[in-house]
C-alpha cells in the first residue's frame, strides 16, 4: 500500500506524505479500538498488534519521506544510507557476534554506565548502536556491500 502511494506519479510529494500519515493514523486508531476486546500481544501476533505496528511504520515512513524527499533536509541521509546499504551485514554480524558487540560497548562505556544506574543500559545500547554504525561506515567508505 505504501509503495502504491509513493509510486503515484500524479500526486505531489507533500500529498503522498499526507496520505501516509492518514493511513498510519487510521491503522493505529483501528488497532487501539480493537484492543478493547482483542488485546495487543506481540508474542501471539494478534490482529491489533499487526495493525499497530503497520500504523507506526506508516507514520515513521511518512516522517522520513517528508524530511528527506519533501523538505530536502539531507543532513540525516548519510546516517540512514550507511545503515540501509549494509542492513543485511549488520543483521548477520549482530546474530553471529551479538554478545561480543555488547561486551565491546560495555568495555568502552562501562565506566560511564555503571554509576548511571538504570540509565546505564541506555548508555550501553546507544554505544552499541554507535559501534555498529561505525563498523557500517567503515564498510561504506571501502564500498563493501553484502548483497543477496
Amino acid at each position: 500500500m505504501a509503495g502504491t502511494i509513493l509510486r503515484d506519479g500524479k500526486a505531489a510529494n507533500s500529498r503522498k506524505a499526507g496520505l501516509l500519515v492518514i493511513t498510519g493514523a487510521a491503522l493505529v486508531i483501528v488497532a487501539l479500538l480493537l484492543s478493547t476486546f482483542y488485546p495487543i500481544i506481540k508474542a501471539m501476533w494478534t490482529v491489533p498488534f499487526d495493525l499497530l505496528t503497520a500504523g507506526v511504520s506508516f507514520l515513521l515512513l511518512s516522517l522520513f519521506y517528508y524530511i528527506i524527499d519533501v523538505k530536502k533536509w539531507r543532513g540525516w541521509v548519510l546516517f540512514f544510507q550507511v545503515i540501509g546499504l549494509n542492513s543485511i551485514t549488520i543483521y548477520m554480524v549482530v546474530r553471529i557476534f551479538g554478545m561480543s558487540l555488547a561486551n565491546i560497548s560495555k568495555f568502552f562505556l562501562g565506566w560511564l554506565a555503571n554509576p548511571a544506574g538504570d540509565f546505564g543500559m541506555v548508555i550501553l545500547t546507544i554505544g552499541g548502536i554507535a559501534f555498529e554504525w561505525l563498523l557500517l561506515y567503515y564498510l561504506y567508505k571501502k564500498k563493501i556491500f553484502l548483497r543477496v
